[in-house]
């Protein structure tokens, strides 16, 4: 009873939650702010209007006839399946590395210093070098895409498979399990949830490595639209395209975030229920 009550008092000693309507107001605060210094910027005529349009240039004039259209939304739907193709790759390749390197200490040591060095490396600068590899097309992009996703996915991995508890690799051992029924049956299942976690940031990451790629390598693409109307010098479809992937990229992270909270539901059910026993 005693804990019950240090929890109560615990409790009522935190912050009340935020309320809806002031969560919406920290929500739409920056871009509403963002829009207002943008639209300052016009009347006071801070940059020539050919380079800075008018907020309600592009949001009532340019927005509409792309929507109307529709070469935004096959523009935005190539890109979204390079993304899901990217990220495939890099899920099938990082996440058997990633529970190798968290198993075998000797293998985590001998590839520390090539993780180390390949996440840090812009993917930016591997552009020449996957034009001059795949040549102009899908493929260039993909490489791109899978050279980002892969290193969160990988490390995440490994992290979930050292986390697990020792105690439950003991247990396999003593059963009689190999290495391989041990990584299948204990360590994936128990490091779902990290994998889960950084599939998610590597969506992000490969969302905007994305748009880089098709800047130069496909015919395509949100990339392709914005440098195509920068090459017409049109810089208010430049700025549709840039509000269209930050919608889709907030999109996505909302779809994402709130499939791994309905997933892994469980993980807040199985504290309170510790919790209560130890209660």
């Amino acid at each position: 009873m005693s804990s019950i009550a240090g929890a109560r008092q615990a409790s009522a000693g935190r912050k009340a939650p935020v309320s809806r309507g002031r969560r919406l107001a920290y929500t739409f605060s920056v871009p509403v702010a963002t829009l207002a210094a943008w639209q300052l910027a016009t009347w006071f005529e801070l940059s020539p209007p050919y380079l800075l349009p008018p907020p309600e240039q592009v949001f009532l004039h340019t927005f509409p006839r792309e929507i109307a259209e529709g070469r935004i939304f096959l523009h935005a739907t190539e890109s979204i399946k390079r993304v899901l193709l990217g990220i495939a790759l890099a899920a099938a390749t990082g996440i058997p590395i990633g529970l190798i390197i968290g198993y075998w200490r000797d293998t985590r040591d001998w590839a520390n210093t090539l993780i180390n060095a390949g996440r840090v490396l812009p993917p930016a600068s591997l552009i020449p070098l996957a034009v001059i590899w795949f040549g102009i097309g899908d493929a260039p992009a993909l490489f791109l895409i899978w050279f980002t996703c892969i290193w969160p996915i990988l490390l995440n991995t490994a992290a979930g498979v050292q986390g697990v508890e020792k105690i439950l690799r003991d247990g396999a051992l003593t059963m009689g399990a190999s290495s391989r029924q041990i990584i299948a049956t204990v360590l994936l299942p128990s490091s779902v949830p990290q994998i889960a976690a950084g599939v998610r940031l590597a969506f992000g990451l490969g969302w905007s490595v994305v748009v880089t790629s098709e800047l130069l390598a496909v015919r395509n693409g949100l990339g392709f639209y914005i440098w195509n109307a920068r090459m017409l010098f049109s810089m208010d479809e430049v700025f549709v395209g840039i509000v269209i992937i930050g919608i889709i990229g907030v999109i996505l992270d909302v779809i994402l975030r709130e499939t791994q909270g309905w997933l892994f539901r469980w993980q807040r059910t199985a504290v309170v229920r510790g919790c209560l026993k130890m209660a």
